[in-house]
């Protein structure tokens, strides 16, 4: 799955050089039809057009599956940290899944930790966002206490990211 040159120059062509350089039989890249995105998934966020186009490919990554399952066999699924929306479609499967996290593991337990809090504790993290900048809080990822105003936006901007991070985060539980 790529982005459309219109939001990414960048990495399809390197997509398509990392495809063309493997000799690997165990790891094979196969891409996926385009996606039509509309007009109201660049309405927001370059984020949300991201979200949308991985949620857009679930069908194609299913019919795909269909299409290889008989013949080869298919032991591992692994997604991107954006993509575990395409967990779902390996678990119909039976297929295990792996998500390919890029960032530090302070950050990803962070992004589990606020999930819970959400979840478990009915907390809004996002109120984190207003909190006092001279007030120091604790979190199990991190070593220190840091003031909330330094949290990552998308942990706590409600109306822009949180819902897709929390989601990302529930993903990340089940793999």
């Amino acid at each position: 799955m790529k982005l459309p040159d219109y939001i990414d120059a960048v990495s399809g062509p390197f997509v398509d050089s990392v495809a063309a350089s493997s000799s690997s039989d165990r790891l094979r890249f196969f891409e996926l039809p385009a996606a039509d995105p509309t007009p109201e998934w660049s309405s927001k966020t370059r984020g949300h057009f991201v979200y949308r186009l991985v949620q857009s490919q679930k069908s194609h990554i299913r019919d795909f599956l269909i299409s290889q399952r008989p013949g080869n066999k298919l032991t591992g699924f692994v997604v991107d940290m954006l993509c575990t929306p395409l967990m779902d479609v390996a678990d119909e499967f039976g297929i295990s899944i792996y998500v390919f996290f890029t960032s530090p593991a302070a950050f990803l337990g962070l992004m589990l930790h606020f999930q819970f809090l959400e979840d478990e504790c009915r907390q809004d993290v996002s109120n984190f966002k207003n909190s006092d900048s001279s007030t120091l809080s604790s979190f199990p990822s991190y070593a220190c206490p840091i003031p909330p105003t330094v949290l990552p936006m998308v942990l706590v901007d409600r109306d822009t990211w949180l819902g897709r991070f929390l989601d990302f985060a529930r993903g990340y539980r089940k793999a």
